[in-house]
């Protein structure tokens, strides 16, 4: 069955359709009949040269009307075809979107990446708004925008995650050493402090520092706000 957005020539500047082929083809039979009418009274009065100028006249928009109207056939056809693509596209990029919908839900995914997960899916519903719209109100090439988009942007969500996770892995690493060398540090202040060895002026300051740092064997607050910060990162904190 027909429909109307079939007919749209998408992408024309001049707005043309083919909606008003129907019309056009009315128009073409009614000269037709025309020229006809007048070849035979051209004929029946001997202007045999103004004769056969009307029938080539006739003949001319009969082909007219001919290439038009496979126009129409070959465009139905190439929409309907364009409307299956859509819909087995849309059941791809649904699969995809649920492929990745346990992922999104680890701890160690940024906050930003699940934003641009959630935007996804509203994209994605919108994708399926379009193919499953109306008869008489598809869009099919406007859904195939939307698919092409979103073939594009799941794969990318994909390797979005995974970075997020690689991120995640190298925060804690970096966090490991903080620690460690907190401890290190600390030890060599209890080294410097009963060696009986008089400690310079530098060394005083940096046990200070190290001491407050440690705050008594706890997490100190600044290696607390690094935690924080990187952990901010994340949906979870």
């Amino acid at each position: 069955m027909l429909l109307r957005h079939f007919f749209w020539e998408v992408g024309a500047e001049s707005g043309e359709s083919y909606a008003g082929v129907p019309v056009i083809l009315d128009g073409f039979l009614v000269k037709i009949v025309q020229c006809l009418d007048q070849a035979k009274s051209a004929r029946g009065e001997g202007r045999l040269l103004e004769c056969w100028s009307l029938i080539e006249e006739g003949r001319t928009l009969a082909g007219a009307g001919e290439g038009l109207s496979q126009d129409v056939k070959e465009r139905v056809v190439a929409l309907a075809e364009l409307e299956a693509a859509n819909r087995s596209a849309l059941q791809a990029r649904i699969r995809e979107k649920e492929d990745l919908d346990p992922l999104i839900q680890d701890r160690r995914v940024m906050k930003a990446t699940v934003v641009d997960f959630g935007n996804l899916g509203v994209r994605l519903r919108e994708a399926s708004e379009l193919v499953n719209e109306e008869e008489g109100r598809i869009d099919p090439y406007r859904a195939d925008q939307v698919l092409d988009e979103l073939q594009v942007r799941l794969p990318a969500m994909r390797e979005a995650i995974a970075d997020d996770l690689e991120e995640h892995g190298n925060a804690e690493r970096l966090l490991e050493t903080v620690r460690v060398a907190l401890g290190s540090a600390g030890r060599l202040c209890d080294t410097a402090r009963t060696d009986r060895i008089p400690d310079s002026r530098p060394t005083t300051d940096a046990q200070w520092q190290i001491e407050s740092r440690k705050n008594g064997g706890k997490r100190s607050e600044w290696l607390l706000r690094l935690i924080t910060e990187i952990g901010g990162l994340y949906r979870n904190g």
